[in-house]
C-alpha cells in the first residue's frame, strides 16, 4: 500500500498539475478536494451531480461532465487538450470563487458569528 502524501505537500504537488479530475463522487456532498483544486487554480472536471453545480458554474470556473459517462468525461479532458488558452482563465476563475464563495469568513466564519452573536 503506498503511503500518503503529507498534507504540507499537497500544495505544491498541485501546483504542477494543469487539470485536476474527479472521476467519481456522491451525489449528496462535493469533496473537499474539488476545493483544494480550485484554490490550487487548476483547470477542475467533475461530475454533473447538483452538489457540484453548487460549487462549479460549467466552462466558467470548472467543467461538469455527466456522471458514470467516461465518455463525456473524456471528451471533456480532451477539449482542454486541444485549447490549452482555457486552462489559465478556468484555473484562475475557480481560484477567484474559492476565495469569494467558500473562505472560511464566508461560510463557517459568517455561521459562527451568527450563532454567538459576533
Amino acid at each position: 500500500m503506498k503511503e500518503a502524501v503529507p498534507k504540507e505537500e499537497v500544495p505544491k504537488i498541485l501546483s504542477a498539475i494543469d487539470i485536476s479530475i474527479l472521476p467519481g463522487s456522491t451525489d449528496i456532498i462535493s469533496p473537499i478536494k474539488v476545493l483544494e483544486y480550485m484554490a490550487s487554480e487548476t483547470a477542475v472536471i467533475v461530475p454533473d451531480y447538483l452538489c457540484n453545480r453548487e460549487i462549479i458554474t460549467h466552462d466558467i470556473d470548472g467543467l461538469l461532465f455527466e456522471p458514470k459517462n467516461e465518455i463525456d468525461l473524456a471528451d471533456k479532458i480532451e477539449s482542454l487538450i486541444l485549447q490549452p488558452e482555457r486552462l489559465k482563465p478556468l484555473g484562475k476563475m475557480a481560484k477567484k470563487t474559492v476565495l469569494r464563495k467558500f473562505s472560511w469568513e464566508s461560510t463557517w466564519g459568517r455561521a459562527l458569528d451568527e450563532i454567538i452573536g459576533g
